[in-house]
């Protein structure tokens, strides 16, 4: 998501170079999410490509520019893409900046099963530029790995300056982010959270299953490395990890975050059961959903079970009829 007025630029990279070939039959749709704009490219790759060739696939966006040549465009661009192998260190955010110019997506399009591909994403929430990297071809993370629509959403819900229920992370204490994956929704709840006005401390905890943490731990590195964090081990799906995470903290959490938990419907009573171990007396669930009809999910509130003992504060949807995101807040009582 950009909140701006921004041009497109969809360019095909080998090494440090931009080739003068770009995507074949390419469409652009721009959905309105959380007050900003996210643009799903699509497109085909132009013939003569063979495997191996090492090429990457870069987006960036621009504030648009009057009177703007594509000569000038295109050099732009180029001093972008000669920062690829800057941005393989998950070093500087300012690595993803140049001229304006930023670089949403960076990822290989070869498509050989190696453990080491992996793809860079680049947001620019509420003025904080961050780059999370996902891991493509990761066997023991298929899911983990990667960037889910209802994360960012929440993401990016929750880095908005106007909104009025971030006072639930002004006030928390302790955060935790249930199946962090990439960590940008714990990311952004840290950065929230260290702007609170009365300067109160708050710990962050990311959690995910041992192939996951790190991940996480890079993308907290490089984006959040002075604030109170701690990545955890944590399969919510198992007794024994949820008590042993009750027992090593010694308390429950005042803010609980999940993001794309639900697809799978079979497993709700144990991420009810979870959500009532893990939280006290008025500790606040952040809750995203993306509706799925291959799921079975519904536009509902998929975690319904715990009404009993959560009031709903607000129910909001995102995105296209066909693709939407659910956002609920929930307290406890």
């Amino acid at each position: 998501p950009l909140p701006i007025e921004f041009d497109l630029d969809v360019l095909l990279v080998q090494g440090q170079h931009c080739l003068n070939v770009g995507l074949r039959d390419m469409k652009v749709t721009l959905h309105d999410v959380c007050g900003g704009v996210e643009a799903e490219v699509e497109g085909r790759l132009p013939e003569g490509l063979s495997d191996g060739s090492h090429v990457q696939l870069l987006v960036a966006a621009r504030q648009k520019v009057a009177f703007r040549s594509p000569k000038r465009r295109r050099k732009d661009l180029t001093e972008v893409s000669e920062h690829l192998a800057a941005v393989e260190t998950l070093g500087d955010p300012d690595l993803f900046l140049c001229r304006g110019c930023l670089c949403c997506l960076s990822m290989p399009l070869d498509a050989p099963a190696q453990e080491s591909e992996h793809s860079f994403r680049c947001f620019d929430l509420g003025g904080q530029v961050l780059q999370i990297r996902e891991e493509i071809s990761s066997s023991e993370m298929p899911t983990g790995g990667r960037l889910w629509d209802a994360g960012i959403v929440l993401a990016h819900w929750l880095a908005s300056k106007n909104n009025p229920h971030r006072s639930a992370i002004f006030g928390a204490s302790t955060i935790l982010e249930l199946g962090s994956g990439c960590g940008l929704v714990g990311i952004v709840a840290a950065l929230v959270a260290a702007e609170a006005p009365e300067g109160k401390a708050c710990h962050t905890y990311f959690s995910d299953k041992k192939a996951v943490l790190p991940l996480i731990s890079l993308n907290v590195k490089a984006n959040c490395p002075d604030l109170q964090t701690s990545i955890i081990e944590l399969d919510w799906g198992l007794e024994e990890d949820r008590l042993r995470t009750r027992q090593q903290l010694g308390s429950t959490f005042d803010v609980l975050l999940m993001s794309d938990l639900c697809y799978n419907m079979n497993a709700l009573p144990k991420l009810k059961d979870t959500v009532l171990q893990l939280t006290g007396l008025n500790a606040t669930l952040l809750l995203a959903h993306k509706v799925r009809s291959d799921t079975g999910s519904c536009a509902e509130n998929p975690m319904k079970a715990l009404e009993p003992w959560f009031d709903v504060c607000l129910q909001q949807s995102y995105g296209p009829p066909d693709a939407q995101v659910l956002l609920f807040i929930m307290q406890r009582k």
